[in-house]
């Protein structure tokens, strides 16, 4: 490999945009218990690097949680969103009592008309619970994915200052 292809390839990592993850979490909830009742459950708070834009974002968490693996029948929204719900008789109102239990796993990925609404640093949780007995979930996890919105102009002036090195060079040895 030449000099000035090391050179090139160097000055194009430089250049490459990276992603950011950020996490933000709310811990485990209890509800009271009361049908068509809309309880909060908690809310995110969260700071995007500053440049950034979000390029994904996840929810997930568990139903039931350490005081019961079972839960009442439920709808979960954030913002507003429904992100996830148990009918009464599933098996994740059902659930075993192992942790491995994978019918106690939700999530929930936010399609790219609501990445928007996570500008604000802010997503607060909610649960309707739709049928008998109690909510309970888990610790839920807010997962958001950034990247630089613009590359900067030093990176396009090193893009180009690598470009022309490397045309200067094949000209050169022509």
């Amino acid at each position: 490999m030449t000099r000035a292809t090391i050179l090139a390839l160097g000055l194009l990592a430089a250049g490459a945009s990276h992603a950011t993850i950020t996490t933000a979490t709310v811990g485990a909830y209890t509800g009271k218990g009361i049908d068509n009742k809309t309880e909060t459950v908690g809310s995110f708070n969260f700071t995007l690097p500053q440049g950034e834009s979000i390029v994904g974002a996840t929810l997930s968490g568990l139903w039931g949680n350490s005081g019961q693996y079972t839960t009442a029948a439920q709808i979960i929204y954030a913002d507003g969103n429904q992100v996830a719900s148990c009918a009464y008789g599933d098996t994740c109102w059902a659930a075993k009592s192992g942790a491995e239990d994978l019918n106690r796993v939700w999530s929930y990925t936010f399609t790219a008309g609501q990445l928007g609404n996570l500008a604000d640093g802010k997503l607060d949780l909610t649960d309707k619970q739709i049928a008998c007995c109690q909510i309970r979930l888990g610790i839920t996890t807010l997962t958001i994915e950034t990247a630089p919105a613009v590359p900067e102009p030093s990176t396009y002036a090193l893009t180009l200052a690598g470009l022309a090195v490397v045309g200067w060079m094949a000209r050169r040895k022509a």
